[in-house]
Formats: structure tokens, sequence, C-alpha cells
């Protein structure tokens, strides 16, 4: 009997697991089921009016200490063509909202020597105009002016080096980015709850037919003595 127990026991906690694992792919079902064109090098890889895009850079910019300082700077070069609205540059482009990351050392500074020449990605976040069409694809110029830390002898400076591509991104309908990092973080979050109750509910049941099979040896001792 105690040794059937284990199975029987451990079906609560197991189907726990199973459904942990089932939401960690939540936001790729979501894609999948509403057919949502995906763009590499953005994430979240899906994007819809009004949604805030991240952009990496295909080229990391290789510097001799952790952060660096970007200053962006992206244009959509067809803003007739996708229905977006605003004030366009004397090339007709409409520059866009845009933000970087702006954590270049400051002061004094250690570092291990592993971390010198070490590659690094860039990134830069942008605003994709509300009014766009779904379903259009959107033509970039994607800038950035980074300062990388440099070090000579002791002491460092910060190194200005350019990065910028032309990417693409078809969008989906409003708010495809935000609704995809939505069910990224309740998926994963939902799927770590579900995680250790189900491991500490398993680790229980082990427990008990772990004391129920020695309660079982000593009975049996006990009778044949």
């Amino acid at each position: 009997a105690t040794a059937a127990a284990l199975p029987r026991a451990s079906k609560a906690p197991l189907a726990l697991l199973v459904a942990a694992a089932c939401l960690v792919p939540l936001p790729d079902g979501y894609c999948v089921l509403n057919r949502l064109p995906m763009n590499d090098g953005f994430s979240p890889p899906v994007a819809g009016p009004r949604d805030e895009a991240r952009f990496e850079f295909a080229e990391k910019v290789v510097g001799d200490a952790p952060g660096w300082s970007g200053e962006p700077f992206v244009l959509l070069l067809n803003p007739d063509e996708v229905g977006a609205s605003g004030p366009r540059d004397e090339n007709g482009a409409l520059p866009l909202p845009c933000d970087s990351e702006r954590r270049a050392p400051a002061g004094r500074i250690e570092i291990r020597d592993s971390e010198r020449g070490k590659a690094r990605p860039v990134h830069l976040t942008f605003s994709v105009p509300h009014d766009a069409a779904e379903g259009s694809t959107l033509r970039l110029v994607c800038v950035l002016d980074v300062l990388r830390p440099i070090f000579e002898g002791d002491t460092y400076q910060l190194e200005p080096v350019e990065r910028m591509e032309t990417p693409t991104l078809r969008l989906g309908p409003p708010d495809a980015g935000a609704r995809f990092q939505f069910l990224r973080h309740f998926g994963l979050g939902a799927a770590a709850v579900l995680y250790f109750v189900g491991v500490a509910l398993l680790r229980a049941s082990a427990r008990r037919v772990m004391r129920s099979r020695a309660s079982a040896v000593v009975s049996e001792a006990g009778e044949h003595a």
C-alpha cells in the first residue's frame, strides 16, 4: 500500500508543476493565436501603436568597465505611408520620442581585469506613433551616440562611438507589445509560485510516505519478534 502512496499523493503537486511549465510560453501562445508579426532585434518582439519598443543594436560596444551612456535619435522614414502624424524634418521624416541608457561610470572606479575589453550590448527605446496603422511596417533610422569607458593606465576616459542601423518594425494591433509584456510577467510570476508550491507539496508528500514506510517496517519487525 505504501509503494502506491507516493504516486497517488504526488498527483496534485505534479499537476501544479505541469501548469507552471504551461504558463511560461503564454506570451508566445498569444502571438501565435493572434498571428502577430514578430520583429528580430526588438523587445518585446511584437509591437503596435502606442507601444514602447526597445531596439538592440547588432554590433556591441567594447568598453573597459560596466556601464555606458547613450544619446539616441530615431527617425520614421515613411510617416505618410503608415498614417503617422507629427512635424516632419526637411526630408519628410518624422522624429520619434526616444530614450536610452545613462549609466556611464563617474568618479573613481575599480574593476576586474576580466571586465576590460568586454563587448556589451547597447539599445534604445522609442514610442511607436499612436496613429500608425495596424499591419503597417515602420521604416526606421536608429542612431545611438555612446560614451564608453576606456582605461589609460590607472585612469579612464569616456570615449564616443556611434551605432546606426535601419531596422523595420511590423505593427500588430494597438498595445500588442504591452499585452505581450503583461503576459510574460504574469506567466513567469504565476509559474514561479506554482513551481515552488508544487515542489513543497511534493517534498511533504515524500516525507509522509517515508514515515509511513518506516512505521510499517517497525510494525513488521515487532510482529516477527
